[in-house]
């Protein structure tokens, strides 16, 4: 089993489709703990198209997070402080989880693959396309 930091990493990607880059500048501050509200101020700064972004926070990886970060870290501290998993540790972690990296019709699972699977299920949940992207 992958250690927790490499395990909350995953669940972030999953749960917000954020770009690696994206994951690996989030800080502490930008995690709101608001009840339904709960949700991750993105900054402009670190992501790809430059403009703000808030993500709500499904209650699992709320949980997570609430979990993960510690009490005393201050706002401008890295949510990741071990850093995000890199692809060859992904590929290790996935064999390890029984995971194919190539599955049968020759897709490759990667760190992008996360932001697919964010897409997949907004899709599934009806939000607009329009919408998801943003």
């Amino acid at each position: 089993m992958s250690p927790e930091y490499r395990r909350i990493a995953y669940l972030t990607a999953v749960f917000t489709g954020l770009r690696f880059q994206e994951l690996q500048q989030l800080e502490c501050g930008d995690v709101i703990f608001d009840g339904e509200n709960s949700r991750l101020n993105v900054r402009g700064s670190t992501t790809k198209n430059g403009k703000d972004a808030s993500i709500g926070l499904v209650p699992a990886l709320e949980a997570a997070l609430r979990d993960y970060i510690s009490a005393d870290a201050e706002p401008s501290d890295k949510v990741f402080r071990m850093g995000v998993p890199r692809s060859r540790t992904l590929k290790i972690d996935l064999k390890e989880a029984g995971v194919p990296y190539r599955d049968s019709r020759g897709h490759v699972a990667v760190f992008h693959s996360f932001r697919k699977t964010w897409g997949t299920y907004l899709q599934r949940e009806g939000v607009e396309e329009r919408l998801a992207m943003s």
